[in-house]
């Protein structure tokens, strides 16, 4: 038999001060309030070696004795608490979210394996109880449940703000971002408090997940709370990407277009541009050698834009290579059709292109 069931035993047979009924919380505040720490301990495992039927409000003070301390007795005695209030109340929840939180303030390495046990069996014997914020919140600490299972416990049910944005903070620690439950909550908190940075993550996840009428939607709303032309070219390049997803390759252009004369100093708008006129050189069936070297000269602009000159030169070369005017003064007006839609100039060996 170990020191404390010894210690605990010898209370069992001790004669106790307090006899009879309940104690009420009320009576509990004031006989701890006039002990020590070692006194009030001792009198709460007097009490319940007696009458162990004590409120939740009991068990709820006798564990914030050892709130200070972190020892593997303190734990000990915390658990065994708790294993004692949940054979005497209708359900486990309270007594194991009381123990998960005692370990949660004091998380450190040797009690990460019961932390994690205790959220397990929290979470196994609970998911039929409706959930309270604080258990969701501390099951979300152990990193042994998958982003799937993160998902499952936390449901559909609806939370306040602050919970909300604490249990997406949780989430998103975890890299649970694309979770169902983490765009369910992202989407509560951005109806009671729009913000641009938050409408444009959103708008993101949605264009990753694939989800491109949402994502358009989101970047839509984010462009209205834009306070600045950067981040105004920032949600019509998502835009574009968006369009591009759904092959509207016409519209991605536009968008793209509009997202480097907002922002001109952004190269992300100009490596866009040019990833979709490589694009057209696959789908738009150019076979004349002026459409290729019209081409091949927008996608190096584009890059010389984005300050990309390795890649510049070598479409600037490409374009020399297809070039099929002859003498130093030739030019020639070139309509590339498809979605570029777009009338170049071109000259013989020229550097740079016109556009109309």
């Amino acid at each position: 038999m170990n020191r404390l069931s010894l210690f605990l035993t010898g209370i069992l047979l001790s004669s106790l001060p307090l006899r009879g009924q309940q104690l009420a919380c009320s009576q509990v505040d004031s006989l701890l309030a006039t002990k020590s720490p070692t006194q009030g301990t001792l009198f709460i495992f007097q009490t319940l070696s007696r009458l162990p039927r004590q409120p939740s409000c009991f068990y709820e003070k006798a564990i914030r004795l050892y709130q200070n301390r972190s020892d593997g007795g303190a734990i000990d005695s915390v658990e065994r608490l708790c294993t004692l209030w949940e054979t005497i109340s209708p359900t486990p929840c309270p007594a194991k979210e009381a123990y998960l939180q005692f370990l949660a303030d004091h998380f450190q390495s040797q009690t990460k394996d019961r932390f994690c046990r205790t959220a397990h069996e929290l979470s196994e014997k609970c998911k039929e109880k409706k959930w309270s914020s604080r258990s969701l919140q501390l099951i979300l600490l152990c990193p042994e449940f998958s982003c799937a299972e993160l998902d499952t416990l936390l449901g559909n049910d609806s939370l306040n703000l602050q919970e909300s944005k604490k249990n997406m903070s949780l989430l998103a620690q975890r890299g649970c971002t694309h979770t169902k439950s983490y765009t369910r909550l992202s989407l509560a908190v951005l109806e009671k408090e729009p913000n641009f940075n938050g409408l444009f993550y959103q708008a993101e996840l949605f264009r990753e997940q694939g989800n491109t009428k949402d994502a358009y939607h989101y970047y839509a709303k984010a462009e209205k709370m834009s306070a600045s032309k950067e981040e105004q070219a920032f949600c019509y390049l998502g835009i574009a990407k968006t369009l591009e997803l759904q092959k509207n390759w016409a519209g991605a252009k536009d968008f793209a277009t509009m997202s480097s004369e907002a922002d001109p100093k952004n190269p992300e708008s100009f490596v866009f541009l040019a990833h979709l006129l490589q694009v057209g050189e696959k789908i738009c069936a150019f076979h004349s050698q002026e459409e290729k070297c019209a081409l091949y000269l927008l996608i190096a602009e584009a890059f010389e834009q984005a300050k990309r000159t390795t890649d510049a030169q070598a479409y600037r070369q490409k374009s020399n290579q297809e070039n099929p005017l002859k003498g130093p003064d030739t030019s020639a007006k070139v309509l590339l059709g498809c979605f570029i839609n777009k009338e170049v100039s071109i000259k013989k060996n020229e550097n740079t292109v016109l556009r109309k």
